[in-house]
């Protein structure tokens, strides 16, 4: 029978170390939402932030640029928030076409980077200090590790992105795990996949992970949202439910974990400025 891992009820159990941590600092925190564009994910996955922010007891204010704005008026505009005393900055995604996220992202210094994907906060994670680093990467590493598995287990990750597949793997290999990293290009997927005990697939196809991938032994985390007919679903075929040995869920696996995890880069940074 398959176990399901609940993102939800980790997340509960996150969020309330958050409320004590940052109920620690004695302190107002503040967090600048930095919009460039109107897109639906930006302002759905920017309500999320709202509300858990506000059950954390945190106040975010929102800076929207004008629209048609170029490169370099963005680039200014963002300077002036970094110097405006906050404690953190996220750059909604996707940025309005035509604008460099990784320039806009480069320009965060290390301590107000809530998306963990500065290029000072990728290289640390390189030498070990995974205090700040891309969420989605971050939620997938926790859940991970709450399956109590023996150093050396193999973990083979389906995407090879900035913000889940590389950082990742990183975070993995820093915690003893054997990672193999796969993409759209690699020769007998299905073959190293059934390898490992973990699979992550963030491929944001659905349907794509089915039986040929897995064996009864595997534990999958899906990383993918994807609407069908109106439905959010991950990665996962339906086949998987009740072959494998665990599996998170979409909606209710990774998600609400990564929602929490950059608030845990906000409390991070807040205290390796403080030290």
């Amino acid at each position: 029978m398959t176990t399901i891992i609940d993102g939800k009820a980790l997340a509960k159990e996150l969020e309330e170390d958050l409320k004590a941590k940052f109920s620690s600092l004695g302190r107002q925190v503040r967090i600048c939402e930095f919009n460039t564009t109107e897109s639906d994910d930006s302002i759905s996955y920017g309500k999320a932030r709202q509300g858990l922010a506000r059950r954390l007891g945190i106040t975010i204010d929102r800076v929207s640029v004008r629209s048609g704005s170029s490169q370099a008026e963005v680039e200014a505009q963002l300077a002036r928030a970094c110097s405006s005393g906050y404690d953190s900055i996220f750059v909604s995604m996707p940025v309005a076409d035509g604008l460099n996220s990784s320039r806009l992202q480069a320009m965060l210094p290390a301590n107000q980077d809530m998306d963990g994907l500065s290029p000072i906060n990728l290289g640390n994670l390189m030498l070990r200090d995974d205090s700040v680093f891309p969420a989605t990467a971050k939620s997938i590493a926790y859940i991970v590790d709450r399956q109590d598995l023996p150093k050396g287990t193999e973990v083979c990750i389906i995407n090879r992105s900035v913000i889940i597949g590389r950082p990742l793997a990183m975070a993995l290999l820093n915690r003893d795990y054997s990672v193999t990293v796969c993409h759209s290009r690699t020769d007998r997927l299905p073959e190293k996949a059934r390898r490992a005990r973990v699979i992550v697939s963030a491929t944001g196809k659905a349907g794509f992970l089915t039986n040929d991938y897995v064996t009864g032994d595997s534990i999958v985390i899906d990383a993918s949202v994807n609407s069908v007919d109106g439905k959010l679903v991950g990665d996962s075929s339906p086949s998987l439910y009740g072959f494998v040995d665990r599996i998170t869920p979409v909606p209710g696996g990774v998600g609400p974990v990564t929602n929490v995890m950059s608030f845990y880069n906000v409390y991070n940074g807040i205290r390796r400025s403080m030290a």
